[in-house]
């Protein structure tokens, strides 16, 4: 990995440039079998659920980067500042900065959500997201050991990793994973004088860009665990590698680090500086790696899905999805046993082990969690979490690095001297043991979507920008897919966007009778009223039929409701009057369909 680039002697022209097409070629069929290896895990099942459905699990983060997606696009072609976001959280709203709203996302798929929906942009981006991963893994490989079929296999070992699937039923941010092995790929050909100086540190930056417009917080890790890396391969560089090149390389990764916070930080630092949330936000034993997680079978898988969910149903605090992405099998941690005894003495292996073991040690979290158990054991993420940003950092996101390790330490042993016989047994092991679980494929999801947001009657039924409460007010409740799909014709208060504002102001029992779970108290309506009124909302509309509870809970708006497009609409009377308003008079546009 260390050893300057050598121009390589061809006898003459032709054969560089046949070596060029080639290596073109392999690289197109590479792609191709990347591309139809993610068309079989996603396409089937997204083709037979039809129209409006997901790819993956249709939850609550799904629906917030449906609206991101969307977001990005409306407000720059309407001249809106798209980091205040005051469609949701009203009237407080929410800053883009400090969520994640994938941005670089969202600008990149501009074209596709503008002429086919939110909806298509996220499908076609879980659809392309392991194969490009794999796609950009494979040439990190090919310019690490020059082999086609090594090269390959890593690709897939790494872009369709248990992380990677798994990730793509839940978070569209996580699932986008090839700007590391992109990145390394650049760092190695620069190294061997196969790209340009100015070249290298353009891509370099547009890369960092690109990942900290997906989600900062990877930007963030990128930071301090390729920090971390490259000063590990300058402490072991030796007197046979070329030291200047090697020292160049590092000084110009960080100076494309430099441009891009050159180039973001116009853009997001004053965002970044006012919607700053201090504290932790999720829990960090819940979502940190299982340590049993490495040789027990996923239930994302071929082999052993049958059992598997069974098996870690037996662990009910292992039950969280990040305790189980961290699955190798023992047929890959038995072939990097072999490369690490072989290249131990080595700086490759001995930077991959170190790597591996890193990011694994991190992935666990701050403390030793075995079959869910928690063992009393202060690991080294109880003191990374102490660093500038990093308290909001989850540690299952860490093993990505462990997965892009094994992906280049598998690819070398293939690449190496071994006998042919032991790399197709054991390869083919790890092929049988980490295989998707293609006949279950990803799945799809759908969410509820009631006519009077499908078919559009709340253009009919609600002014221009008027804020609306949506009941129940829960965060599972699909509002932010309701408002995008009609392009953002009115406000909310509700909203999901990771966590409820710090400065989004509750009154006294709002929230659990907002969200239909309990009877309100004896001095609720007045707090209702307050509640409304300080957030200027015009209609309350309830999506389930009513019930005594949901009843008491709109009482005292002393409205009667307007039955439509399977919704109940509620007008709420101005404070000003000491009665209700005229439900004839609550849009000048009224649809015919009203009943």
């Amino acid at each position: 990995m260390g050893e300057p680039f050598v121009a390589e002697g061809c006898g003459n022209g032709g054969l560089c440039k046949n070596k060029r097409w080639r290596r073109l070629l392999q690289c197109l069929l590479a792609g191709m079998i990347y591309l139809a290896l993610a068309a079989a895990l996603s396409l089937p099942d997204l083709l037979h659920a039809g129209h409006g459905a997901v790819i993956g699990r249709a939850n609550r983060d799904t629906t917030a980067f449906l609206w991101y997606l969307a977001w990005w696009p409306y407000a720059i072609s309407h001249h809106i500042n798209p980091f205040y976001i005051h469609a949701v959280w009203q009237p407080t709203g929410v800053n883009a900065a400090w969520i994640t709203s994938i941005p670089a996302l969202a600008i990149v798929l501009w074209p596709i959500t503008k002429l086919w929906g939110a909806t298509v942009a996220l499908n076609t981006t879980l659809l392309l997201s392991p194969a490009l991963s794999a796609w950009a893994a494979y040439g990190m490989n090919l310019e690490i050991c020059d082999a086609f079929w090594p090269s390959l296999f890593g690709g897939w070992l790494f872009g369709f990793s248990v992380y990677e699937i798994t990730q793509m039923q839940y978070d569209l941010n996580l699932a986008v994973l090839f700007m590391l092995p992109a990145g390394v790929w650049l760092f190695v050909r620069r190294l061997r004088g196969r790209m340009g100086r100015i070249t290298f540190v353009a891509a370099f930056a547009m890369l960092w860009c690109f990942e900290f417009g997906v989600f900062t917080e990877a930007f963030a890790i990128s930071v301090l665990f390729g920090g971390l890396i490259l000063l590990m391969v300058l402490t072991m560089a030796r007197g046979d590698v070329d030291f200047p090149a090697l020292w160049r390389t590092a000084a110009e990764s960080v100076l494309s680090l430099v441009v891009a916070v050159a180039v973001l930080t116009p853009l997001f630092l004053l965002p970044l500086v006012q919607g700053y949330t201090r504290g932790v936000i999720w829990s960090r034993s819940i979502n940190s790696v299982d340590l049993a997680s490495l040789i027990m079978p996923s239930q994302y898988v071929w082999f052993g899905a049958g059992w598997a969910r069974h098996l870690w149903q037996q662990f009910p605090a292992t039950g969280a999805i990040p305790s189980q992405v961290g699955y190798l099998g023992v047929p890959l941690i038995l072939l990097l046993g072999i490369y690490f005894r072989k290249s131990f003495s080595s700086r490759t292996g001995l930077l991959l082990l170190i790597i591996i073991s890193t990011a694994i040690l991190l992935s666990l979290g701050p403390r030793l969690k075995v079959l869910g158990y928690s063992i009393w054991c202060s690991l080294p993420w109880f003191y990374v979490l102490h660093l500038p940003l990093m308290d909001k950092a989850l540690p299952f996101r860490v093993f990505s690095y462990a997965t892009l390790a094994a992906s280049a330490a598998s690819a070398l042993w293939l690449a190496g001297t071994d006998p042919l016989r032991r790399k197709w047994v054991l390869s083919s092991m790890v092929i049988l043991t980490l295989f998707p679980n293609i006949p279950a494929g990803i799945g799809t999801g759908r969410y509820a979507n009631p006519p009077f947001f499908r078919q559009g009657y709340c253009r009919h039924y609600l002014r221009p920008n008027e804020t609306v409460l949506i009941l129940p007010f829960v965060s599972h409740l699909p509002v932010m897919l309701w408002q995008e799909e009609n392009g953002f014709r009115f406000s909310m208060v509700n909203g999901f966007t990771g966590w409820i504002p710090v400065n989004f102001k509750w009154p006294r029992y709002i929230s659990a009778c907002l969200a239909l779970r309990s009877a309100p108290p004896s001095d609720y309506g007045p707090q209702l009223m307050q509640f409304l009124h300080a957030h200027h909302v015009g209609a309350v509309i309830l999506t389930s039929h009513p019930g005594p509870i949901s009843e008491a809970a709109i009482a005292p708006l002393h409205a009667r409701p307007i039955h439509i497009g399977g919704v109940w609409l509620y007008r709420v009377p101005h404070p000003s009057r000491s009665r209700p308003a005229d439900h004839d008079a609550l849009s000048t546009t009224a649809s015919p369909d009203r009943r």
